[in-house]
């Protein structure tokens, strides 16, 4: 069972990954996680499924962050039929053909409904995105207690962070910053030959410099 739906998972996150349409992807990854929560279930001390499960849900943070808030609005609190709609979806989910129907069935209700006159709910899915981000640090914090020098959990911990200090104001990005530097300092113990790693060690170095520079230049009243 655990192996089933990792690679199921896996396949679909993959299939996301190729789609160019966010919200396509972004519900494909929803799918995803599913399954990567069920193989957890079979095997709750599994490394990679959580590791996995964390970048899918990174993902998931980024693109919804990128979408206008209207559009982040109709996906994650749309009516209740809809949310009836996508439950029987998710329950007759078995394969990827039905994955990437579902798909089409909540980007139709999605389409439907963008006349429509939205409530103000910027903060709540701010919040919800907010939430999905420490999900992610969550999965990464659990992965490193199996395996302390997984220094690939660590560094995506660490763009994590960078990501989510993108939607914040000065005083929080700060903190932020420094948490994502403490992440790839931590990383780069264990494995400072990675190029991807450095890069991201210089880039939130820098940025969190760049930031501390415009607070004292630029000081919030």
């Amino acid at each position: 069972v655990h192996m089933i739906s990792f690679e199921r998972a896996t396949a679909i996150s993959r299939l996301a990954a190729t789609k160019n349409d966010q919200i396509e992807a972004f519900v494909m990854l929803q799918q995803a996680a599913i399954e990567y929560k069920q193989a957890l279930a079979a095997k709750p001390n599994c490394e990679r499924s959580l590791y996995n499960w964390g970048l899918n849900l990174l993902l998931q943070a980024k693109i919804l962050s990128q979408l206008p808030d209207s559009v982040q609005q109709q996906i994650l609190m749309p009516n209740n039929n809809n949310n009836n709609n996508n439950n029987n979806n998710n329950n007759n989910l078995t394969t990827t053909h039905n994955v990437q129907s579902n798909v089409q069935n909540i980007i139709t209700n999605l389409n439907l409904q963008l006349n429509q006159t939205l409530i103000n709910k910027t903060k709540t899915t701010k919040s919800v995105i907010d939430n999905i981000y420490d999900q992610a640090f969550e999965k990464f914090e659990r992965c490193l207690r199996l395996q302390s020098k997984h220094y690939r959990a660590l560094a995506r911990w660490g763009v994590g962070l960078m990501e989510k200090a993108r939607t914040k104001n000065a005083v929080t990005a700060k903190q932020l910053l420094r948490q994502a530097c403490e992440k790839f300092n931590s990383a780069l113990t264990f494995n400072a030959q990675t190029f991807d790693i450095l890069y991201n060690a210089a880039n939130a170095h820098l940025r969190l410099a760049t930031l501390l520079l415009q607070m004292v230049l630029y000081p919030i009243p």
